[in-house]
C-alpha cells in the first residue's frame, strides 16, 4: 500500500462512479446511471486519476452504493419476523434488538464526538478524531485526537500515518462530519474544531478531506471551499441524488446564537448551497440518517433540544408529524438499519451540557412513525451522548463507538444487532406420505452462532439445530401441519419465522369400472376411474391395449378387432406419485355356423356323416341338434354319424352357442331311400351316380384295355413264339407212341439202294 500507513493493511475494492460536475437540480437518476456506465466502461478495471485498483477484502465484494430507494433486499424477498410486543410500552414496542460489546486487544482509546462512517457493502467502518477528556484537554496539547482507525470483521486496526502532517491526514479535531461517498471512492470528512470543548474562541474548520483505504490514505480535496466553518453538523449520503447532504452545526463557541440552519450538497468536487422554502431551525448536533424505506433524508432533534422530525427530498425540507415521538434531545446517534432500511435512534441528551446524563432509549422510524424498541438495555452501553453510530452491514449490525457516558468518555465498541428471519421455505410444501421435503430457514442479522428450534413438525421430521432439516412424514394423511422455527443468537435475541403449512396426503389409489368386459366387435365400452388420495387434482392416463389412449376420469373406447385387451389407467397427483389399475376386455367377431352332410342321400341302412362347423365368436362352442332321425349318434361335439333304417326325408336344425353367449342356427336335410329299388322307387345305386362318375369309370376301363394290348405286343417282339412242327402225314398216332410210315415212292425209275 502506498502512503505512510503501516503494513500489512487489507486492501479494499472501491467502485468509482463518475458524475457531472456542479449542482444539477434535476437530479436525474437515469442520466447519472448512463454516465456511470460510460465512465466505468472507459476506465476498465482501473479507477482513472484516482489510481485505485479493483480488489477487495477477503470474503467481501466490491464496494457499491445502496440500492436507490426501497428496502435493502437480497435474493429472497424479506418476510417480517414475529416478535412479541412489550406490555405497558408506548407504541408498538418490540423485544429487539440486542447490544453486543466488542472486545479486543487493539481498540481505540476513549473519545467523545468522533467522526464515524462505514461502507456497508464492504462491512468496513472508519473512525477519526474526537476528544478524550474534557478536564485533561485544558492542560494537554493533544486534547483533540487525530488518529484514524478502521473496523472490520470484529477487529480494529490503527491506520494513522507514522508521521502525520498537513498533507497526509486531517488535523486533530472533534465534531467533524463524515460519511462514505461512493462517488469519490472513499470516506468524506468535513469541518470540526480543534480547540478545547466548551472553550471560547475555539478554532473551527471547513476543510474537506477524502480517505481512500486502497490507495493513498487521506488527501485534502479543498481548504475553505465549502460551507462556513462549523462543527457538530449533520451529514448524510443521499443515494437517490448521489450527493452528500449537510445541515446545521455550530460555527463558534463565543455566543449561544452561533448555530446554523443552512443546507448544503457536495457533488464530488464542489459544495452547493440549497435554498429550501421551509427548513428546520438553526441547531447543532441533529440526528441525521438515510431512510431507505422512503429514499429520503431523515432529521430528528438537535441542540437546542428538539423533538422535531424533518424529511429532506428534492432539495426541500418537510416537517413530519408522527403521532408518537422520542423525547426532545440533541447529540443522539442515528443510523440506517442494515436489515430493513428504517432509521434507528439511540441516546442523546435533553440538556446542554448534559447535566441529567445521557439517555438510554432506542427508537425505530419506519412506516411513517416512531416505535420504541426494547434492547437488552441492562447489558448495553448504558446511555450515550455524541457517540459515533453507523450502519455497518446486515451481518455486522450497527456500530457504536465512544461517546459521553455521564461525563466520562467511553472507550467501548458496541454492535446493535437485529435478528431477522427472512423466510421459511420447503422444497415441496405439498406431497404424499413417505415422500421427502427439505425445510430451510433464511435468516439475516443476529450475532452468530445462531440456535434453531423447530416445532410443529409431523412425525418423521426431526428437529435439528440447523437452519434446514430434511424429513419424510410417515403417518397416513391427509393432514396439514403448521411448521415454524425459533431462531436465537448469541446475544439472546429471539425471533420466530412466519409459519409454513405442509399439505401431506396419502398416496393416490385408483380403480376401474367398465360398462362391459366382453362383446362382439365393434364393441363400445365406457370406463370410469375412481381415484382417491394423493396431493392436488389427480390426472388420469389410459391405454386400451389396441394402441388406443385417452385422458380423463371417464373415457369411452370402441374395440374394432377381436382379442383379449388389457385396459390400464394411471392416476398421477401433483407430486408425481402414481397409482395403476387394469382390467381385461374380451372382444369377438359375430358367431357363424356351417353344416355338411356326406352323402346327402343314402339307402336305408347305409351310413351318412353330419358335421357342424362354427366360426367367429369365442371358443369353445356347444352344439345341439334338433330333429335328427333315429340311428344318429354323437361322435364328437358337432359331429354325428347316422345309420338310419327308415327311408324318408329328414329336415333338422343345428344350434351353436359360444363362450360369450352368442348363438347361431343352421338347417339341413338328409334323404334316406329304401334298401331295394322298385318301379317308381328309387333307382339302383349305379343310376344314382353322377354322369361324371360313370365317365371316369369308362375312361379307366378303356385305359386298362389299351395298356393290355400294348403290353402283349411288346412281349411278342421280345420273345418270338416257339416253332411248331408241321404235321407229317406219314405219322400215325397209335396208342403208346407214333408210328412212322414210309412215304410212297414216286413213279419213275427207282434209285439204287445203298449198301448197308
Amino acid at each position: 500500500m502506498r502512503g505512510p500507513f503501516p503494513n500489512p493493511m487489507p486492501h479494499f475494492s472501491i467502485s468509482v462512479l463518475a458524475r457531472p460536475q456542479g449542482k444539477q437540480h434535476s437530479h436525474s437518476l437515469a442520466v447519472r446511471l448512463v454516465i456511470g456506465i460510460l465512465v466505468t466502461t472507459l476506465l476498465g478495471t482501473g479507477l482513472g486519476a484516482a489510481g485505485v485498483p479493483q480488489g477487495g477484502l477477503p470474503g467481501s465484494h466490491a464496494t457499491q452504493a445502496f440500492p436507490v430507494g426501497g428496502l435493502h433486499t437480497g435474493p429472497l424477498a424479506l418476510s417480517p419476523s414475529v416478535r412479541t410486543p412489550l406490555a405497558g410500552s408506548t407504541g408498538p414496542a418490540y423485544s429487539d434488538p440486542h447490544w453486543l460489546l466488542r472486545t479486543g486487544a487493539n481498540t481505540p482509546p476513549a473519545r467523545v464526538d468522533p467522526a464515524l462512517a462505514a461502507d456497508p457493502a464492504a462491512a468496513v467502518a472508519v473512525l477519526f478524531g474526537g476528544y478524550e477528556n474534557v478536564t485533561s484537554c485544558f492542560v494537554a496539547t493533544t486534547c483533540p485526537l487525530g488518529d484514524t482507525w478502521f473496523f472490520h470483521d470484529g477487529a480494529w486496526t490503527n491506520i494513522t500515518p507514522a508521521t502525520p502532517n498537513a498533507t497526509n491526514t486531517p488535523s486533530p479535531r472533534w465534531g467533524a462530519s463524515m460519511i462514505y461517498d461512493p462517488w469519490v471512492a472513499g470516506f468524506l470528512l468535513f469541518g470540526g474544531t480543534t480547540a478545547v470543548p466548551n472553550g471560547l474562541n475555539s478554532p473551527v474548520l471547513n476543510d474537506t478531506w477524502v480517505l481512500s483505504l486502497s490507495t493513498d490514505g487521506w488527501r485534502q480535496l479543498c481548504g475553505a471551499c465549502g460551507p462556513v466553518v462549523r462543527w457538530d453538523a449533520g451529514m448524510v449520503y443521499d443515494t437517490v441524488d448521489s450527493e452528500a447532504v449537510l445541515f446545521g452545526g455550530e460555527t463558534s463557541q463565543a455566543t449561544a446564537t452561533s448555530n446554523l440552519g443552512d443546507s448544503w450538497r457536495f457533488n464530488g468536487t464542489a459544495w452547493n448551497l440549497e435554498n429550501s422554502l421551509t427548513s428546520p431551525s438553526a441547531r447543532n448536533s441533529p440526528s441525521m440518517a438515510w431512510d431507505a424505506e422512503t429514499s429520503t433524508v431523515l432529521l430528528f432533534g438537535g441542540i437546542p433540544a428538539s423533538s422535531e422530525s424533518w424529511q429532506f427530498v428534492a432539495d426541500n425540507w418537510t416537517l413530519l408529524t408522527p403521532g408518537i415521538v422520542p423525547g426532545p434531545r440533541g447529540g443522539a446517534a442515528a443510523a440506517t438499519d442494515p436489515l430493513n432500511g428504517s432509521v434507528i435512534l439511540y441516546g442523546g441528551c435533553a440538556t446542554n451540557p448534559c447535566g441529567s446524563g445521557p439517555m438510554n432509549d432506542t427508537w425505530d422510524y419506519s412506516g411513517g412513525g416512531w416505535h420504541q424498541l426494547r434492547p437488552n438495555a441492562s447489558s448495553g452501553p448504558g446511555g450515550s451522548d455524541h457517540a459515533g453510530f453507523v450502519e455497518q452491514s446486515p451481518t455486522a449490525g450497527i456500530l457504536l463507538v465512544g461517546g459521553d457516558a455521564a461525563g466520562v468518555p467511553s472507550s467501548q465498541t458496541w454492535s446493535l444487532f437485529q435478528l431477522e428471519a427472512a423466510r421459511l421455505s420447503a422444497s415441496r410444501s405439498a406431497f404424499d406420505v413417505g415422500q421427502s421435503t427439505i425445510l430451510s430457514q433464511s435468516t439475516l442479522g443476529g450475532f452468530a452462532p445462531l440456535t434453531f428450534a423447530w416445532f410443529g413438525l409431523p412425525t418423521g421430521c426431526a428437529s435439528v439445530n440447523l437452519s434446514l432439516t430434511s424429513c419424510s412424514p410417515s403417518p397416513p394423511g391427509p393432514y396439514a401441519p403448521v411448521v415454524s422455527v425459533s431462531i436465537s443468537d448469541r446475544a439472546g435475541d429471539v425471533v420466530f419465522a412466519p409459519p409454513l403449512t405442509l399439505h401431506i396426503a396419502v398416496w393416490p389409489a385408483v380403480g376401474i369400472t367398465p360398462s362391459k368386459t366382453a362383446g362382439v366387435a365393434p364393441l363400445p365400452v365406457s370406463f370410469a376411474a375412481a381415484g382417491t388420495g394423493g396431493t392436488g387434482t389427480l390426472v388420469y392416463n389410459w391405454t386400451f391395449g389396441d394402441r388406443g389412449t385417452a385422458l380423463g376420469p371417464a373415457p369411452q373406447h370402441t374395440f374394432t378387432s377381436a382379442g383379449n385387451f388389457s385396459v390400464s389407467v394411471w392416476a398421477n397427483d401433483s407430486t408425481g406419485a402414481s397409482a395403476h389399475a387394469s382390467v381385461y376386455v374380451r372382444v369377438v367377431l359375430t358367431l357363424g355356423l356351417n353344416v355338411a352332410i356326406s352323402p346327402a342321400t343314402v339307402s336305408a341302412g347305409q351310413q351318412a356323416s353330419i358335421v357342424a362347423v362354427a366360426f367367429g365368436g369365442a371358443a369353445p362352442y356347444a352344439f345341439t341338434f334338433e330333429g335328427l332321425p333315429t340311428g344318429c349318434s354323437l361322435v364328437v361335439s358337432g359331429n354325428y354319424s347316422c345309420d338310419t333304417a327308415t327311408a324318408g326325408e329328414y329336415h333338422f336344425l343345428v344350434h351353436v352357442t359360444d363362450q360369450s353367449a352368442q348363438t347361431a342356427t343352421a338347417n339341413a336335410t338328409l334323404h334316406v331311400t329304401p334298401a331295394h329299388a322298385v318301379t317308381g322307387g328309387s333307382p339302383p345305386w349305379y343310376r344314382t351316380q353322377s354322369s361324371l362318375t360313370l365317365f371316369v369309370l369308362a375312361g379307366i376301363g378303356f385305359m386298362v384295355i389299351v395298356a393290355a394290348v400294348a403290353w402283349r405286343r411288346r412281349r411278342r417282339s421280345v420273345h418270338p413264339p416257339p416253332v411248331v412242327p408241321v404235321h407229317d402225314p406219314h405219322e400215325v398216332v397209335v396208342p403208346g407212341g407214333t408210328l412212322y410210315l414210309p412215304p410212297p415212292r414216286p413213279e419213275g425209275p427207282e434209285e439204287p439202294e445203298e449198301p448197308e
